[in-house]
């Protein structure tokens, strides 16, 4: 199985996600389930760029996520990753932070699993 369909079949089991989009920073699709997936794109790519952005001229040294607080507690979600931006609609009701947490813990294990398959290639 590889990576990203380890990461798309992972985020489809955390509570609280109602649909999901991973996008490059260009704007490049990488995976998603949503039925707007352009539209979603442009707007996670804009955000994401704009808010890098901001972080940078305000001395900033990490952006974990931000949320997009909406009525019925539907929020939308937007994580950032190195070259990409993840950006998460809520299932309404859900508790957002549990999501929040839920979700950086997954790109943490899957940050620390590239970071030791990185170690194991080079050590002898």
């Amino acid at each position: 199985m590889s990576k990203l369909e380890l990461f798309t079949k992972q985020i489809g089991l955390i509570n609280g996600v109602e649909s999901y989009i991973l996008v490059r920073r260009s704007g490049e699709i990488i995976a998603d389930n949503t039925s707007n997936s352009e539209d979603l794109a442009s707007m996670v790519t804009m955000c994401g760029l704009g808010a890098s952005d901001i972080m940078q001229t305000i001395g900033f040294t990490q952006f974990k996520h931000l949320s997009f607080n909406r009525m019925g507690k539907r929020n939308f979600l937007l994580f950032f990753l190195n070259r990409y931006f993840l950006g998460i609609q809520q299932i309404a009701g859900t508790d957002d932070q549990q999501l929040a947490t839920e979700i950086s813990q997954l790109l943490e294990n899957l940050s620390q699993q590239d970071h030791n398959e990185v170690e194991n290639k080079w050590s002898l």
